[in-house]
């Protein structure tokens, strides 16, 4: 059997065993990377790969190391295949690696590999697995489940420490943590009650989720505060997270009012070093502080007397 793809004509490799998807049943893509778990419907074609500005795949994975377009998912008649395309990185199903221009099927439980960076920790590589049976969907929503928040569905505090601590960090790695809170997150619940409260953290987190904020890793850090990593020079962090707030602030709750937040920022050191991750928290807090002494500056940097 063949089928065309980007002008290309591949041939699609016989099944022998697995299970396809049935016409009771969803396909879905669960995607490991930069300390975010996504889950996502595998129907039509949908792309794979990095958004860059006016480039946004179907299938979103924000890491720095993968291709703007990295392959295709195609579900038709009942089954799922990928199209790899030629990438600096490549991809491999279930440790074999799948040559440039070639199409393979999928099947449930199949896992898909992308090396981040090369020669480095495996645990740094992107991840996606296939779920298209009832047991393996729910196997992978309730892993989801138990590794990030409940209320706003981000990462907890456990798993951005793991991911960050296997972030990748070079010479010419040039990450920031930022941690924010709510300006007066108290008197929000006090006024309209923790259920508004809590939609507030909600309509927070899933700014912080939004691919066009290049947020590489965010979590709930603990009651109305959020920690994240942000990579580039000062400058462009500065326009990124500026960016952030303006969305954030122009997001109303229940036609009530506008989320305004105050945010500290501080570069993560290139060379790791004694307890980073609690060291690089306490400075960004610091700067957090100082955004909220200053009225007309609600982001500010860490500097280092």
């Amino acid at each position: 059997m063949s089928k065309k793809y980007n002008g290309e004509t591949v041939i699609l490799p016989k099944s022998i065993s697995g299970k396809s998807i049935e016409a009771s049943e969803k396909g879905f893509l669960f995607a490991f990377h930069d300390g975010k778990v996504e889950k996502y419907r595998l129907d039509g074609v949908k792309r794979l790969g990095r958004m860059t500005d006016g480039n946004i795949p179907d299938i979103v994975v924000q890491n720095m190391f993968l291709s703007r377009s990295h392959g295709y998912f195609t579900a038709e008649d009942g089954y799922v295949t990928y199209t790899a395309e030629e990438t600096t990185n490549g991809i491999a199903l279930n440790g074999k690696t799948i040559p440039p221009g070639t199409t393979v099927r999928l099947f449930d439980g199949d896992e898909l590999t992308i090396p981040t960076v090369e020669n480095a920790d495996s645990k740094n590589d992107i991840i996606l697995k296939c779920a298209f049976s009832p047991s393996k969907i729910s196997l992978w929503d309730s892993m989801i489940k138990a590794q990030l928040d409940e209320l706003t569905g981000l990462p907890g505090r456990r798993l951005f420490t793991d991911r960050f601590e296997a972030l990748p960090r070079t010479d010419d790695t040039n990450d920031w943590l930022f941690i924010l809170d709510v300006d007066r997150f108290k008197q929000i619940n006090d006024k309209y009650g923790h259920t508004i409260g809590d939609d507030t953290l909600k309509a927070l987190a899933d700014e912080l989720k939004k691919p066009e904020h290049h947020i590489r890793l965010s979590a709930r850090w603990g009651g109305d505060e959020f920690v994240g990593v942000v990579s580039g020079d000062k400058e462009s962090v500065i326009f990124k997270m500026s960016k952030f707030v303006d969305a954030l602030s122009s997001r109303m709750i229940r036609n009530r009012f506008s989320i305004f937040v105050s945010m500290g920022i501080c570069r993560i050191p290139r060379i790791s070093g004694g307890n980073l991750l609690t060291e690089t928290v306490e400075k960004a807090d610091k700067a957090l502080y100082q955004a909220k002494r200053n009225e007309n500056e609600q982001v500010c940097f860490y500097e280092q007397r």
